[in-house]
Formats: C-alpha cells, sequence, structure tokens
C-alpha cells in the first residue's frame, strides 16, 4: 500500500492529470505514435481472447522470424504454408480456424521458378492453381531495390516506397499474412547492430499492426556449426516467435545421405510452447508429410543391414563396440557396402533396438588373441561363446567360533571360512612324508578298510561329507 492510497480522489486532483475519454489516450501526443493508456479504462470491458491466424505458430500483428540455412527449402516452405492458409487447409498437422488471404513477397526468384514452384503445390494439395484464386498472392521482386526503408543520420528508420507498397497491397487484397523473402535483401543496415535490428524489425512489426496481419520475415544462418540466426541478438529478442527449419544430418552434422526429411522447429515463443516441431519430406517439388506406414519396415532393413555388417566384421576377425571410440559400431559399419549406404545415426538406432531386443549382446567373449586374451565386443546372441559356469555354491562366510590361539591376533577377532561345500581331509593312507626309493608305503586289505571307516568316522563327527 502507498500513502496516497488513504488520500481522497478530492485531495489528489489538483496533482493528477485529467484522463481523455474514449479509449484511454492522450490526444495531445506528437505523431501517429501512440499515447500512454489507462488501464482503469479496461474495468467492465470483455477479455479479447488471443487470436491465432495457425494456433500456436502464427500471431497477427507480430513478427515472426524463420531462419535456416541455405537449401534447407525456406522459400518453398513459406509459399506452400501460405498457400495451406489461404484456402483453410491443412499443413503438416496445422490448420486455420478459418482461412485468410496471404501475400508472398519473394526477392530472390524468378516468376516461372514460382510459377512451377506453385503448380507443385498445388499437386501436393490435391488443388488447381485456380483454387487459389483472389486468395494467394506473389510479388515478385528479382533484380530490384528491396531495402524496406533505410537509417537517417540520428538512426530513425525511414521507410521505404516498397514498405508503402507492401501495406497498401495487404490492405487492398486483405492478406492477413505477408512473407517477406528475405531479410538480408530487405535490410539494408548491420546485421550485428542492436539498434538498426531493433528499428527495423520495429518497422516490420508496424506493418503487422497497420495490416492487421501476421509478418513473416524469413531470414539465413550463421555459417557456425549450430547457429540458428545470423547476427545479434536483437533478431531473436525482437520477434514473438522464432521458427527453424533443419535438414536431417548424421552425428557429425553432415547431411544424410538419400535423406530429403525436413523439420520446422519452434525454438522461441511468447504466446506458445517451445519445442513443437513440424516433419515433412521434400517429394516431387512439394513438401508432404511423413509416411510412417513403412517405418517399421525401413526399422527392420536397418536392423538387417547392421547384422549383415556385423557378421562380415565378425568373420575376417575385426571386433566392435556399442561405445563410441575407435571400433564404434554404428561408424565402422557406415563405411561398409553391407550397410547399404546407411549413415551411422541410422545403424546406431538399430543397433539400439537390437541390443534392447537381446537379439546382439555387449561385451562378449569373440575369440583369443595370440596371447591368449580373451578379444571382446558386439556378437549375436546366438552365436556368443559361453564358458562353462564357475560359480561356487554355499560361499557364505562362516565365523569361527572356537578360542584364539595365535599369540598374534587378539582375542575375539572372528575367522571366516570362505571354503567352498567341506570335504573331508585326505585319506590316512595317502598322508606321508617324503617318498624313499621304494616309494609310498604299502597297505594290506585289512589295513585298507580301517583306514576307511577311520575317515568315515572322522567326517561323520565333524558334519563333513566322506569321499567316495
Amino acid at each position: 500500500m502507498r500513502p496516497t492510497d488513504f488520500l481522497p480522489d478530492s485531495t489528489l486532483a489538483p496533482f493528477l492529470r485529467p484522463v481523455p475519454s474514449g479509449h484511454g489516450r492522450d490526444d495531445d501526443d506528437p505523431g501517429d505514435e501512440p499515447g500512454a493508456i489507462d488501464v482503469g479504462s479496461w474495468e467492465g470491458a470483455p477479455v479479447p481472447e488471443r487470436e491465432w491466424i495457425v494456433p500456436g505458430w502464427l500471431l497477427p500483428r507480430a513478427v515472426t522470424l524463420l531462419a535456416g540455412k541455405g537449401g534447407a527449402g525456406k522459400s518453398l516452405l513459406v509459399q506452400q504454408w501460405l498457400s495451406a492458409i489461404s484456402v483453410g487447409a491443412e499443413f503438416m498437422g496445422t490448420r486455420p480456424p478459418a482461412p485468410v488471404r496471404a501475400l508472398y513477397v519473394n526477392c530472390e526468384d524468378e516468376i516461372d521458378e514460382m510459377h512451377r514452384r506453385q503448380a507443385a503445390i498445388a499437386n501436393a494439395m490435391g488443388r488447381s492453381l485456380g483454387g487459389f484464386a483472389r486468395r494467394m498472392h506473389i510479388l515478385p521482386r528479382l533484380g530490384c531495390d528491396n531495402a524496406l526503408g533505410t537509417f537517417d543520420e540520428s538512426g530513425k528508420f525511414l521507410p521505404s516506397g516498397l514498405f508503402r507498397q507492401i501495406a497498401s497491397i495487404a490492405r487492398s487484397r486483405q492478406a492477413r499474412v505477408i512473407a517477406l523473402d528475405n531479410a538480408m535483401q530487405l535490410f539494408v543496415g548491420s546485421q550485428n547492430d542492436n539498434g538498426e535490428v531493433t528499428r527495423f524489425l520495429n518497422a516490420c512489426a508496424r506493418l503487422a499492426l497497420e495490416t492487421d496481419a501476421a509478418v513473416i520475415l524469413v531470414a539465413h544462418t550463421a555459417k557456425a556449426d549450430g547457429s540458428e540466426f545470423a547476427g545479434c541478438m536483437a533478431w531473436e529478442n525482437s520477434c514473438r516467435t522464432r521458427l527453424y527449419l533443419t535438414r536431417e544430418t548424421d552425428e557429425n552434422g553432415d547431411l544424410m545421405h538419400g535423406s530429403e526429411r525436413r523439420t520446422l522447429s519452434r525454438n522461441k515463443a511468447n504466446q506458445a510452447a517451445i519445442g513443437d516441431r513440424l516433419e515433412m519430406d521434400w517429394q516431387a517439388g512439394a513438401f508432404v508429410p511423413v509416411d510412417h506406414s513403412d517405418e517399421a519396415g525401413a526399422h527392420a532393413r536397418a536392423e538387417a543391414a547392421f547384422l549383415a555388417c556385423l557378421d562380415a566384421a565378425t568373420e575376417v576377425r575385426r571386433a566392435t563396440s556399442h561405445n563410441p571410440g575407435v571400433n564404434y559400431a554404428p561408424s565402422a559399419f557406415a563405411a561398409m557396402p553391407e550397410a547399404g549406404k546407411r549413415c551411422a545415426k541410422v545403424l546406431a538406432a538399430a543397433m539400439q533396438r537390437l541390443i534392447g531386443r537381446g537379439v546382439i549382446e555387449v561385451d562378449r567373449q569373440l575369440w583369443k588373441r595370440d596371447n591368449r586374451a580373451w578379444k571382446y565386443g558386439l556378437a549375436r546372441a546366438d552365436k556368443v561363446h559361453r564358458p562353462p559356469s564357475q560359480v561356487i555354491e554355499n560361499y557364505a562366510p562362516t565365523p569361527c567360533t572356537d578360542p584364539c590361539t595365535d599369540p598374534h591376533r587378539p582375542p575375539g577377532q572372528a575367522t571366516e571360512n570362505y571354503a567352498p561345500t567341506l570335504h573331508a581331509p585326505t585319506p590316512l593312507y595317502t598322508t606321508y612324508i617324503g617318498t624313499g626309493p621304494e616309494g609310498p608305503p604299502s597297505l594290506s586289505e585289512d589295513e585298507y578298510r580301517a583306514a576307511l571307516e577311520a575317515e568315515a568316522a572322522i567326517a561323520d563327527a565333524n558334519g563333513w561329507e566322506a569321499r567316495p
């Protein structure tokens, strides 16, 4: 509580500026910039529901940054996504609540290329090109001056004629999704200058507000591995949502051979969960949903290839391991013809499935080296060398209760007997000291029988197991 909370309005009135009627904004603010809002003017007004162009992915009146490496398919993705939004169709599991018109500003492709791309998109969606009439609009800008604005000497962003043209087309065509492809063409400042980047993105946000649209800004990533956008942190911090498009790679970050898989990840979102992903495959010039119907078959084929590699390696006495290192099986097998050009990442997944089902075993005895030491590694479970069990039963320690007779050991220290199942001592008839030229002494039949009876009596008295 503040002291002023206890003062009546009549006392505070001389010190407070009157609140204008209407929307609670200041009427004397310069220019067209919004004035301060008195939140008290919201009293009794219904709380507006959050609107989505695509739930969880695209917000109206906000900027979304969509970045990816060159060749990832950003332009195709944006053109196809806007086409789906414009007719209210599903796109990789997402769907707009209602169809909205779209405007795609492309600064890098010629008209014929975009025509071919749109034909492939229509074919993938099962529609004719005429089905997008008055819904999907493209503004080609290849070879033009594409700056959305420049900066004056004070650093203020000055919108260009292109900025005003885009806003005009969006309003006249009632487009509620605007894609700007791409930032390198549209932004003429330094991508590492937080101030210039922030002013540029503020201009994109102003475009979104003026047209009541979602603005998608397409951008590239930096060359460094792991980079998800290029330039300073303002590229991420000044956008409400950041999406990242990637191609499928192996464990070394190299493109996976033969894979056309793409993944669109939501890596920053102010009004949605982070980490959601859309997976798709490139096929016949467009993106299509991932076909999981043959996933079990693909897994089976990868596992068969892994076992074929394991058999070939074992045949030439090449030991492999499930642990990353010099003999890491997936990496070694990826270069073998039996792998069928599968990468180490696919083979590693197959290995884990085979281990989990017990088809192969790890750290098993394979063969003996020249020094007679065992070589260990991966092996099929049905070919594992299993030595006879050497487990000794009755190994529990048994404390000795006899009094201590060793003068060097303090009394009361128990002696544990770790011997296995006890047997009778050496028979009396084999106990002798030394052997002379005549060899061990001979026993008569009566002496031999007496020795056996004595042994049995001793064993019975001590609870031992008599020798047969």
